[in-house]
């Protein structure tokens, strides 16, 4: 659970919205009730990447 919130954290300090939730109990496999939700599907449909989005890159 540490690497996960990590992880969000992360992705929310460079700009990005993620929808995360934890499932107490759940343990790994973690899909299957997740994916029970029908919000899940629709918000992962939903997203839209920029049509021109800013290049980056590392030295």
């Amino acid at each position: 659970v540490e690497h996960s919130r990590r992880m969000i954290a992360a992705i929310k300090s460079a700009g990005g919205t993620p929808k995360y939730s934890e499932l107490p109990g759940v343990g790994h496999d973690s899909w299957t009730p997740a994916y029970r939700d029908p919000q899940v599907l629709d918000w992962i449909f939903s997203q839209r990447r920029e049509a021109n989005p800013k290049k980056e890159s590392t030295k």
